[in-house]
């Protein structure tokens, strides 16, 4: 579990970039008081091409999710003109990168909409 605290960037100590988008970057961190590994997903405020409502939607819904299938959200905060918002690492990747670059993974539209197993 990550650290109980109020957090500032200096709480996390950035390994590398994994992702970016139109939104930002998303950054491998570690925690430096549990080690613990997560994703920092880091929204510049200033150039943020979604509307702001959005984002606290995303946040919100994260947040409310407790479950297994959906990235833990841990917190947010800002950072000068930055949001970051810190979840559970995937070392697998985006679930966009694993279906679009890997051939064999196949999800058939039966399954997605009647929630049965993959």
């Amino acid at each position: 579990m990550l650290s109980e605290f109020v957090m500032t960037k200096d709480n996390f100590k950035t390994i590398e970039e994994i992702g970016k988008g139109s939104f930002g970057e998303v950054w491998k961190a570690r925690d430096n008081e549990t080690c613990e590994i997560v994703a920092i997903k880091e929204l510049d405020l200033e150039d943020v091409d979604e509307d702001i409502t959005d984002v606290q939607k995303e946040i919100t819904v994260l947040s409310q999710c407790d479950t297994p299938y959906i990235i833990k959200y841990y917190a947010s905060y800002i950072v000068d003109t930055k949001l970051w918002i810190v979840m559970e690492y995937m070392s697998g990747g985006s679930c966009w990168y694993l279906v679009n670059n890997d051939k064999n993974y196949i999800i058939k539209k039966e399954k997605i909409s009647n929630n049965q197993s993959m």
